[in-house]
């Protein structure tokens, strides 16, 4: 029996109207993800991996935002539903840790205060009994391996480092014991030793809570270390899909292609030259009518520049592309 997708989402389409100007930041999306699976988006920068995930939490304000499609989580369109179940949905069954938490945590309170809301807001046993929320605001800087627990519960954001901070916000997101966790860059301030120590606590907790994860990164080696399928955005778009074994093997698409020969190789030579991708992703309000990796693309053809391709199935994987790469039969 197949089982179904703890989210799915359909055609997303989130689209800001900016003056006269309609810009496409993310525009007819889809993905999928299981109960307990690790899932990574990647992409550069500005591709809509950030977008995306903020509006399945519909923290996209709207307007300037309009937001089209479907948001399946557990069968239920998020798009569809009151803002008060929308508020009971978030932080209790899906929740999300922000790139830069400095900027995610509130300066004038303890972050021990700011964990015992989270669980005061969904719990209503602790919202009767304060203790019992602070308790488990200590419990879970415990288990996010922060010493003296207690004690650090009673600082401020300030107080802590960036390692510590960041530990702070995976508290907050597991506290409610989450079905689904979203995490948008969540190493990206840290230094490498952190990183590492942050993602493998990342890894174990999600793996004791059965909470399926959505990692958003530009970074392969995370990808490669962390998710089992994975998911290449371009311009808004998903332009291939697939586990990530396969992906790694044989990229389909000349993007993801390109990306996958920007890291650097141990095999390689001492002085051999980064592959770099050329030009820029280009302008989101005005794509070009084919392909939006068309002027960047090295495989590019006629076809490429006058129609739009769309995700299209091949025998281990989903891919928008034309011309899949030498390798994989379409």
């Amino acid at each position: 029996m197949t089982q179904k997708p703890l989210l799915e989402i359909k055609n997303l389409q989130t689209h800001f109207h900016v003056g006269k100007r309609i810009v496409k930041a993310v525009d007819g999306v889809n993905i999928s993800v299981q109960p307990g699976e690790t899932l990574a988006v990647v992409g550069e920068s500005g591709c809509g991996k950030s977008v995306t995930a903020m509006s399945v939490m519909r923290l996209v304000p709207e307007p300037p935002a309009h937001i089209r499609g479907q948001i399946l989580f557990e069968g239920r369109d998020i798009l569809q539903l009151p803002v008060q179940e929308v508020q009971n949905i978030r932080g209790k069954e899906i929740s999300m840790i922000f790139q830069e938490p400095m900027t995610s945590l509130n300066p004038a309170y303890t972050v021990g205060e700011q964990i015992a809301e989270v669980v005061r807001v969904h719990n209503s046993a602790a919202r009767k009994d304060k203790k019992a929320a602070w308790a488990r605001a200590v419990e879970m800087l415990e288990l996010v391996g922060i010493p003296a627990a207690a004690q650090r519960a009673k600082d401020y954001p300030h107080q802590m480092s960036g390692g510590m901070r960041q530990r702070v916000m995976i508290a907050m997101a597991l506290a409610c014991n989450p079905k689904l966790l979203l995490a948008d860059e969540p190493t990206t301030a840290l230094d490498v030793t952190i990183q590492a120590q942050i993602l493998d606590l990342i890894r174990k907790l999600a793996q004791e809570l059965n909470t399926a994860l959505v990692l958003i990164t530009h970074d392969l080696g995370v990808v490669a270390e962390m998710a089992q399928n994975m998911v290449v955005m371009y311009a808004g778009r998903v332009v291939e899909q697939g586990t990530v074994a396969d992906v790694f093997a044989h990229p389909c698409h000349p993007y993801t292609a390109g990306l996958m020969d920007s890291i650097p190789k141990l095999d390689g030579q001492k002085k051999q030259k980064l592959h770099t991708i050329e030009g820029a992703v280009p302008d989101l309000s005005q794509l070009p009518p084919g392909c939006s990796f068309v002027d960047r693309c090295e495989c590019v053809r006629e076809k490429c520049r006058q129609e739009r391709p769309e995700l299209r199935a091949l025998p281990d994987r989903q891919v928008a592309c034309h011309y899949p790469l030498e390798g994989v039969e379409a």
